[in-house]
C-alpha cells in the first residue's frame, strides 16, 4: 500500500493532459468524488476512480496501454474488481463512442485524439463482447465520471482522505 500511496501522491505533481491548470491527482480525486456521490454504497468503484490513471505516475503517459498498466499496479493491493474496472475504462470509452451517437462529441480534445491510439471505435463483435462483460455497467459509470472530472479549481477532498478509503478496500 505504501507504494500505491506514493504513486498517488506523485500524481499531484503531474499536469493533467486533458485540462489546463489541473493535476492528474486532482483529476483522480474529482473522479472518485463524483463516483462517491453517485454510488455511495460502492467504495471499490470510488477506488477505481481514484487510481484509473495511476500509470501516469509510472510511465508518464496515458497511451493505449495505460489502463492495463494501471490495473496491474492496483490488482494486488486493491483486488480484482478495482483492477478490472481500471482495465476497462478505456474500452468503455471506445464502447460509448461506438454505441452512443452523442458521446464522442462530449470528449475533451485530448481524449478524442487518444481514442485512435487506444484502438478507435469498436467493431460489432468487440462491442457485443464488451456489452456482455459483467463489469460493463460499472466500467461505463467510471468512464462517464472520468470524462466529467476535469474541472480546474473544483474543491474536492485531499488525497489523504482517500488513503483511508484505499486502506479499507485492501484485499
Amino acid at each position: 500500500m505504501d507504494e500505491l500511496f506514493g504513486l498517488l501522491a506523485l500524481l499531484e505533481e503531474i499536469p493533467c493532459e486533458d485540462a489546463d491548470g489541473l493535476s492528474e491527482g486532482a483529476h483522480a480525486r474529482q473522479c472518485a468524488t463524483i463516483l462517491r456521490s453517485e454510488r455511495p454504497g460502492d467504495p471499490e468503484l470510488w477506488a477505481a476512480g481514484l487510481v484509473h490513471d495511476l500509470a501516469r505516475a509510472v510511465t508518464g503517459t496515458t497511451d493505449g496501454n495505460h489502463a492495463e498498466r494501471s490495473a496491474e499496479v492496483v490488482r494486488g493491493p486493491l483486488g480484482p474488481r478495482v483492477a478490472g474496472l481500471v482495465a476497462l475504462h478505456v474500452d468503455a470509452k471506445r464502447y460509448l463512442c461506438t454505441t452512443d451517437a452523442t458521446y464522442r462529441s462530449s470528449l475533451s480534445p485530448v481524449s478524442d485524439t487518444t481514442l485512435t491510439l487506444q484502438g478507435g471505435t469498436m467493431g460489432p463483435d468487440e462491442a457485443a463482447a464488451f456489452a456482455a462483460h459483467p463489469l460493463r455497467p460499472d466500467a461505463v459509470t467510471l468512464r462517464r465520471a472520468d470524462d466529467r472530472a476535469k474541472v480546474p479549481g473544483l474543491a474536492v477532498p485531499a488525497m489523504e482522505m482517500w488513503f483511508d478509503l484505499l486502506g479499507a478496500s485492501r484485499r
